[in-house]
């Protein structure tokens, strides 16, 4: 068997041999098929078999609340759990039920988009209908990020004409879920700005006052939206931040100037190493609204297609504006 040593060693090239050690550690072999996922060496349906082979009890996958509370028990077996409970479920209702417990978890965890990938076969042949209504808005955003555009429309068309209008919470989230749409299926530069400045300007919209915003918020929309207006030369004024301190840490002047340069000159390679360098590890609302702007100004301006709309819609994920 081998350890977890060889994983920190380097991953790029023993998480696949660890992957297929049956003599491994199973808590080992689905952490090193995490690690590969996100390193693209491994798909999801790899992954799905994995999580397949690992062994539940009939007690277990019917009442999961005793392993997802333990704490001595890893995510990776956790979402394994979980998404075999899913897999047995034979009435589109129960399998939603229990996709729903699955997205939720990953969701908390930061491995959502894993979760859609691996959950795309289950999905894909569930039809809209009034019994699955409550379950619409989160298969709508499943199909948008397994790019099934065409389901997530019917989706989300389904659910416009069902939805009540006395339930603010559908109402919010089918409109998170519309723009999120519609900036995903954007076919150009152009119509992707169109749809921010038209949903998010003068924070007005019921997109922005559903979300609770708060100045953090604000100051996030305000970069983004200076930055595509100013780009557009738009004749847009925006309401200025006017906050003194910030007491968030910016890198040095040095990586800073790298990331301006290099876009200035389009080396791509030492513009997105120095990016990287930059964030440190932080979350996009854990940076100073000034490195936000150079990078998004950078990014918007090197030849790099749909990273700048890629890095505008995981912000406005990542902090809950969307």
């Amino acid at each position: 068997p081998l350890n977890e040593k060889f994983l920190e060693y380097d991953p790029i090239n023993f998480s696949l041999p660890i992957i297929l050690s049956s003599s491994t550690d199973m808590f080992l072999r689905l952490k090193s098929a995490h690690k590969a996922y996100e390193l693209g060496l491994l798909k999801a349906e790899s992954l799905s078999a994995l999580y397949q082979s690992v062994d539940f009890t009939y007690e277990q996958l019917n009442d999961s609340i005793q392993i997802l509370n333990n704490s001595k028990i890893i995510p990776e077996i956790r979402m394994a759990l979980l998404f075999q409970k899913a897999n047995i479920q034979l009435l589109p209702i129960t399998r939603l039920e229990s996709l729903k417990e699955f997205w939720n978890y990953a969701k908390i965890n930061n491995m959502e988009l894993l979760a859609y990938d691996m959950s795309k076969n289950l999905i894909e042949s569930i039809e809209p209908s009034e019994e699955l209504f409550e379950y619409a808005i989160l298969i709508s955003r499943a199909h948008i990020y397994n790019k099934n555009f065409t389901l997530a429309e019917r989706w989300i068309q389904f659910t416009d004409t069902y939805i009540n209008d006395q339930v603010d919470l559908n109402v919010k989230e089918l409109q998170s879920i519309k723009l999120l749409y519609d900036l995903k299926t954007s076919e150009n530069n152009d119509s992707f700005i169109n749809i921010l400045i038209a949903n998010l300007y003068n924070k007005e919209s019921k997109l922005y006052e559903i979300n609770n915003s708060n100045s953090l918020n604000d100051e996030i929309l305000t970069t983004i939206l200076s930055i595509i207006i100013q780009d557009a030369n738009l004749s847009i004024l925006l309401k200025e931040n006017k906050q003194l301190l910030d007491e968030r840490v910016m890198p040095s002047r040095y990586i800073i100037e790298k990331i301006i340069d290099s876009s200035n000159s389009n080396e791509i390679g030492e513009l997105i190493l120095s990016a990287n360098i930059s964030m440190n590890g932080k979350l996009w609302h854990e940076i100073n609204s000034y490195h936000l702007k150079v990078l998004l100004e950078s990014f918007n301006r090197v030849e790099l297609d749909n990273v700048f709309k890629d890095l505008v819609i995981e912000i406005l994920e990542q902090s809950k504006i969307i």
